[in-house]
């Protein structure tokens, strides 16, 4: 398949139904919540105007993020011949927003739900059309960090850096291996050892995120290399 057959592929099968927008816009409207949860103010001086503001900014940029991610998934399961829809568990959005409320904003988990595939008949001439491939899933459910590293390149941006760094929020507590959300299935279409290294060196990613991108990306290679000769050398898993 050329790239122009790619392009034409995503012409045909890169949509959103209604309710993968309705459950996008309603996890956005919660992480927003969420996020903004103790920024109604300075100090002990609360700022309604500033709360709203603030919250509704979150809620745009979760939604952005959400779209990016979910997005950036489909386009390369189509590439694989699948197609792939967006399933947000309302146990998990309810679980997000009371640890929101009773860690008072600190925090923010937020649980986005999952990605589950189908195997497209007309995508996947030339291939087993039945056979669902775990590394072509694992590999799907991945993809979503491209927009994260994307946008990690411009953070200097104010409006791209708040962008990305809830983006790679979103992701991070995405895939934890929590029912319901893509974590889950990750853990399961890779090694356990393959997921494990992968999460160490995202973790590591964002917690340098802040300084400076260029050395977390130093750092974590450096960590999932380390990672790698644990495992491998005590065949954890």
């Amino acid at each position: 398949m050329g790239l122009f057959g790619y392009i034409y592929r995503l012409r045909r099968h890169l949509r959103y139904s209604k309710q993968e927008i309705l459950s996008i816009i309603l996890a956005s409207i919660l992480f927003g919540i969420i996020l903004g949860f103790d920024e109604w103010g300075y100090g002990n001086i609360v700022d309604i105007n500033l709360g709203i503001y603030n919250t509704i900014s979150y809620i745009f940029y979760s939604f952005i993020a959400l779209i990016l991610i979910r997005t950036s998934q489909k386009m390369m399961a189509i590439a694989y011949g699948y197609e792939g829809m967006v399933e947000i568990d309302p146990r998990a959005l309810i679980a997000s927003i009371l640890i929101g409320i009773v860690s008072l904003g600190k925090l923010p988990l937020m649980l986005s739900g999952r990605i589950f595939f189908k195997s497209h008949k007309t995508l996947r001439v030339g291939r087993f059309r039945q056979l669902y491939m775990h590394h072509e899933l694992g590999l799907s459910i991945i993809a979503g960090i491209i927009p994260f590293l994307i946008l990690a390149i411009f953070k200097d941006i104010p409006f791209l850096y708040k962008l990305s760094w809830i983006t790679g929020l979103i992701l991070l507590f995405t895939w934890l291996p929590i029912p319901s959300q893509d974590g889950i299935m990750l853990f399961f279409y890779m090694r356990p050892a393959l997921y494990i290294i992968f999460m160490i060196g995202f973790g590591v990613l964002l917690l340098t995120y802040h300084y400076s991108f260029l050395i977390g990306l130093i750092l974590a290679l450096i960590a999932v290399i380390l990672a790698t000769i644990i495992i491998e050398k005590n065949k954890v898993v």
